[in-house]
Order: C-alpha cells, then structure tokens, then sequence
C-alpha cells in the first residue's frame, strides 16, 4: 500500500546483500527478512526433511536456521553466498538432532519403518525410494549431510566443503562411503 504517492520498493527483486543491509531487529514484521524466508524456507525444509525424516524435528531445525539469520544477520561476511551460509547453519542443526537422537535407546523394531521389513518380490520405485530414506538412517550425521547435499541437492563439492568446512578430498571420500552403505543396505533388504 503506498502512502501520499510514495513507492514501496519489491523487496523480491533485491539481492540478499540488499535485504540484508535492511533487517531492522526493533521490528518483528520485518519485510526484508520475511523477504529472505520466504526465499530460502522451501530449499532449506527440503534438505532438512531429507536429512531428518521427521517433519517436527525439520520444521524445528527451519526454524532455529532463520532465528540464527535473524539474530546474526549483521555478522555475515559475504565470503561465500547467503544461501551458503544458510545451508551451513540448517547442516548443523540436522546434525546436532542426529546426534541427540542417536543417545536415545532404539527398539529393534524401530530400525527399519514398517513397510519395510519383509520379503517383497519386486524392487518397485516407491519401494527403492523408501528403502533409499531408510538407509540414511544407518549413515554417520556427518555422512547423512554430505549424500543429502551432493545426491538429493545436486549441490557441487566445492560448495559443500565451503558449508560443511571441510577438505574437497574429505567430502568426496565421505560420499563414496554413503554410497557404499547405501547400495548395501538396499540390497540386502530389497529381497
């Protein structure tokens, strides 16, 4: 709505760097940063979800991913791109869930979902996909960030590496073993 002729400027059209600059933390409607959640919510959630499997523990880590943005939006130095930094942040947090998770005690059953378990004839699409999900659970946190970012995002190494702060070498060796884990997994449980 513009007031006495005034133009308010589409803030979709400005660059991250420009709604950056713009924040204003006094006021909890910021436009600029409601701007850059809505840019980045979908991508974030997306890996978030892959990374975690749980729709409250992703929408959690989302969430604790903008709160980070919203209080530390002033230190980010544009040595790598916002998106970059975001996904840095929403990794973490996936991880650090991962890991609270993996200190809790885990029935046998709960290894594998339900639908699952069990002899099934034929390797059909929907059942490869679930025992795809299924597997990341046997995957390291660090291991789970990594196949997440480069399988599912098609995210190249060197901005992984940037997020993630580790070597090209490292993260590709990292890879290669989710890979290994992986087929293994679904092989075995594909009969």
């Amino acid at each position: 709505m513009a007031l006495f002729g005034t133009r308010h400027t589409d803030l979709h059209t400005l660059s991250d760097e420009e709604l950056l600059s713009r924040i204003d933390t006094r006021n909890a409607h910021d436009r600029a940063f409601h701007t850059l959640v809505d840019r980045y919510k979908e991508k974030l959630y997306r890996l978030l979800i892959r990374m975690l499997q749980v729709h409250e523990d992703a929408d959690d880590a989302l969430q604790t991913t903008f709160i980070r943005l919203w209080e530390k939006h002033a230190q980010f130095k544009a040595e790598s791109s916002l998106y970059t930094w975001l996904y840095r942040v929403a990794s973490n947090e996936a991880l650090m869930l991962l890991r609270k998770r993996k200190k809790l005690p885990m029935d046998d059953a709960d290894e594998l979902p339900a639908d699952v378990q069990g002899p099934e004839p034929q390797l059909n699409g929907e059942k490869a996909t679930r025992l795809l999900l299924a597997s990341l659970d046997i995957l390291p946190p660090r291991q789970r960030a990594v196949f997440c970012l480069r399988y599912f995002e098609e995210i190249p190494y060197q901005e992984i590496a940037a997020m993630l702060e580790v070597s090209e070498g490292a993260l590709k060796a990292s890879y290669h073993h989710a890979v290994k884990k992986i087929t293994a997994f679904v092989q075995q449980h594909s009969h």
